[in-house]
């Protein structure tokens, strides 16, 4: 944590977060939508599908938890401005990796089964409609909070 390398690694584990969610929530829906209360407890079933819809705030909480952490972090350790400028070539690859992300959750998202359950993720849907863009914002403050500090913790003078 604090390093704008662990951000891909974010990113992928959201993503399959989202992906474990929707699915959850499919199969619970099918579930329900093809038995009967005589079969099983419909009542079980529709409190699954309303825990699942939790993680629409628990995705995004997720990435900003993260980067709270990151901040923290990169505050705290000391690092040489040597290496902002590896750190700027791995932001444009993060930035890259988010983008396909994105992509991969907007192809999933208009998927037939899929479309409904993203409808009822609207915050999940607005985190990915704009990943470039937090992803390249935070990460460049992260990269400004790991190397743009002094070693005595001074500002630097010109």
């Amino acid at each position: 944590m604090g390093s704008v390398t662990d951000i891909p690694v974010i990113i992928a584990a959201t993503l399959l977060l989202t992906i474990s969610v929707f699915t959850g929530q499919l199969i619970l829906k099918e579930i329900a939508d093809n038995t009967t209360s005589d079969q099983l407890d419909q009542e079980t079933l529709d409190q699954g599908i309303q825990a699942l819809s939790l993680f629409d705030a628990g995705i995004v909480a997720l990435n900003a938890f993260f980067y709270l952490v990151s901040f923290i972090f990169a505050y705290r350790i000391r690092t040489s401005p040597v290496f902002a400028v590896p750190a700027l070539i791995f932001l444009a690859v993060s930035g890259f990796v988010s983008m396909q992300i994105a992509n991969i959750y907007a192809a999933i998202a208009s998927t037939g089964p899929f479309t409904g359950i993203a409808n009822s993720f609207p915050a999940t849907g607005v985190l990915y409609n704009n990943y470039l863009t937090i992803t390249l914002t935070l990460g460049g403050v992260l990269i400004l909070l790991l190397y743009g500090k002094t070693r005595s913790g001074r500002e630097v003078t010109v």
